[in-house]
C-alpha cells in the first residue's frame, strides 16, 4: 500500500492532482482506499494490477524513473523517521516504518540492483536501528551482507565502516560468528 505523500512524490505532482488521479483509479476499481485505525488513508491494489502497471511502465520506458522516484521517497522517509526512534516519537515512527516496510525494502532492492552502494548502505544503516528494536537481526544481517557486496568506490568511508561494524554486531547477536572476527579486525584496522 501507499499514502498520498508517496503518490505525490512518485508522480511528481501537486497533492490535488495526485488525489484526482487516485480517485479516477478508485472509480475504475484499479485501486482501493483503505482507512486505518487512526484515520490515516492508504491505497492498495491487487498484485495482478500492480504487475500490469509495471509492464505498461516498462513498455513506455518509464519503469526505472518511477522506481527511482519511489526509492528516493522511501529512503528519505526512513532517514527522517530513524532519529524519532530515539525520542518520544518512537511509537509513531515504529508504526510508520512497519506500515511502509515493504515499500522501504522495495526501495532498498532498487538501490542494490542499480549498484548505488552509498545510498543502499545509508538506508541499511538507518534501518538497522528499526530492525534492532523489533528483533529482526537476521534480516538486518542479510541486507547488510548484500549492501557490503557492492563496490565501495566513492562511498563515505565512515558509512562503510559503520556498516561493517553493524554487520559484526548482527552476526554476534544471531550467533553467526564465522565472519564476526574478520569484521572486527577490518574495522579496527580502518578506524
Amino acid at each position: 500500500g501507499f499514502d498520498l505523500d508517496a503518490a505525490v512524490a512518485v508522480l511528481s505532482c501537486e497533492p490535488m492532482v495526485a488525489t484526482e488521479h487516485l480517485e479516477a483509479l478508485i472509480d475504475q476499481s484499479l485501486i482501493r482506499r483503505e482507512e486505518g485505525d487512526r484515520g490515516d488513508v492508504r491505497f492498495g491494489m491487487l498484485e495482478t494490477i500492480r504487475e500490469f502497471g509495471i509492464d505498461r511502465l516498462a513498455e513506455r520506458g518509464e519503469l526505472d524513473a518511477v522506481r527511482t522516484a519511489h526509492a528516493r521517497f522511501f529512503a528519505d522517509l526512513t532517514t527522517d523517521l530513524v532519529p524519532q526512534l530515539r525520542d518520544r516519537r518512537q511509537r509513531t515512527a515504529l508504526r510508520v516504518i512497519a506500515a511502509e516496510h515493504d515499500n522501504i525494502l522495495a526501495a532498498l532492492r532498487h538501490l542494490l540492483d542499480r549498484g548505488e552502494a552509498g545510498s543502499a548502505l545509508a538506508l541499511v544503516v538507518a534501518l538497522n536501528q528499526y530492525w534492532g528494536l523489533t528483533g529482526r537481526h537476521t534480516e538486518a544481517l542479510a541486507w547488510l551482507e548484500l549492501a557490503l557486496r557492492l563496490p565501495n568506490e566513492g562511498v563515505d568511508p565512515d558509512l562503510w565502516l559503520t556498516a561493517v561494524a553493524l554487520r559484526a554486531m548482527n552476526r554476534a547477536i544471531t550467533a553467526e560468528l564465522a565472519g564476526t572476527e574478520a569484521d572486527v579486525q577490518y574495522w579496527r584496522g580502518q578506524a
